[in-house]
């Protein structure tokens, strides 16, 4: 009896419950982040967590834009009725008849800072660490199902 309680010591020791990926409900925004999980027997706060930065707050990226810009002449026309309040003006119109503008190729560089961070009722994807202790929110994601 003794030799098989030792081979299931040995083979739980061996082969530990893993959790695997689960979904999560952000309860509380960072920086005071909770996540609920578990069907609701957990909650994850942010010594449980490693975020990815792009789901915090103020995540910064920096950005290169090239193009070329064609405007050709969609912007002639009539505007709209609009009274600008001249002498004795009446509501008219302006006719745009021409639009010279130089068409050409352009290039910028800058900063974007992304404002969609985690929120109150976002669900996550939570990969868990080796040894089940803390987790990492990899993602937002979304059911389309029923």
């Amino acid at each position: 009896m003794w030799d098989k309680k030792l081979a299931k010591l040995l083979m739980d020791r061996n082969n530990p419950e893993t959790i695997g990926p689960i979904i999560g409900i952000v309860v509380n925004s960072p920086p005071d982040i909770k996540i609920k999980a578990l069907s609701g027997r957990a909650t994850l706060d942010k010594n449980d967590l490693y975020i990815n930065e792009y789901l915090l707050p103020g995540h910064k990226r920096t950005i290169e834009s090239n193009g070329v810009i064609d405007l050709g002449d969609e912007l002639c026309g009539q505007t709209d009725l609009i009274n600008d309040g001249g002498y004795q003006a009446g509501t008219h119109r302006h006719t745009l008849e021409t639009l010279e503008v130089t068409d050409g190729s352009y290039s910028s560089e800058g900063e974007l800072i992304l404002t969609d961070a985690l929120k109150k009722g976002d669900e996550v994807l939570l990969l868990p660490t080796d040894n089940n202790q803390k987790f990492f929110v990899i993602c937002k994601v979304r059911n389309l199902g029923d």
